[in-house]
């Protein structure tokens, strides 16, 4: 799983490359390319830490910014009243497979007893994710087609290239729902990312269960997410659904 700090210097280019195939395509790419160091890291043989350092760095830096290409794909094929659930299913289907990692993934290790083995597994997954995002590349250039023509219409008005200073335009309400997203997961990955290991030291629970147990979160929003999403669909309110759920956490 990539580090959530990870400095993310390529969504820029998710912006240039929104809906151009090689920006999903070199992203992904590199993505596995990450994956497949750690595994080599993860070698007897090898086992150097720079070397699994540097591939998280790559995962992360490109993982992140497949979210936010995926997320112009999807903004671009859905609108208005169908976004909102559009983005919940995606958010729903990234953590079903947080919660397959979960489980899947201490099997893999205590069947093989190598963690070389279940991070090459990760990069077939990867494998896999390219092929997908190539089927998806082909979708989008379907699309492309038919919206071409609204397109035009609206190129009265010439693009601006993204520049750093763009940050100065965003409204204060884009800082207060940053702001709302920092605090989530200040206070939700401090204890994620210790979940597994503190349900194991806490109540001795093994390595299997304990993965079992940590997935729960995600599986909890893997469920509510496109439901969230139907609602705000329907009825808005999103200013308050934001407060409450703040509140909540």
């Amino acid at each position: 799983r990539p580090p959530r700090s990870t400095p993310k210097p390529s969504s820029a280019a998710s912006d240039v490359y929104k809906r151009q195939p090689i920006g999903m395509i070199i992203f992904v790419t590199f993505v596995g390319i990450g994956q497949a160091l750690l595994a080599f890291s993860a070698h007897d043989n090898m086992k150097s830490i720079v070397l699994a350092i540097f591939a998280r760095f790559i995962f992360g830096v490109c993982g992140k910014s497949v979210g936010v290409t995926q997320s112009a794909f999807v903004s671009d094929w859905f609108k208005e009243k169908e976004f909102a659930f559009a983005m919940g299913m995606t958010i729903c289907l990234a953590r079903a497979g947080t919660v397959l990692n979960y489980i899947i993934s201490p099997k893999i290790y205590g069947a093989t007893k190598s963690l070389a083995f279940s991070f090459w597994f990760g990069t077939l997954m990867m494998g896999v994710s390219l092929i997908l995002v190539m089927a998806t590349v082909l979708l989008d250039q379907d699309t492309e087609i038919k919206g071409k023509h609204k397109a035009e219409k609206k190129a009265e008005k010439k693009e601006e290239p993204v520049r750093g200073n763009v940050l100065c335009k965003f409204s204060v309400s884009f800082w207060f729902v940053v702001s709302c997203l920092v605090g989530f997961y200040m206070a939700y990955l401090c204890f994620v990312n210790i979940s597994v290991e503190y349900a194991q030291v806490r109540f001795g629970f093994n390595k299997e269960d304990a993965g079992t147990l940590a997935s729960m979160l995600h599986f909890v929003a893997a469920v509510t997410a496109p439901v969230i999403g139907l609602l705000l669909d329907k009825f808005g309110r999103k200013t308050l659904i934001t407060f409450l759920s703040c509140g909540l956490i």
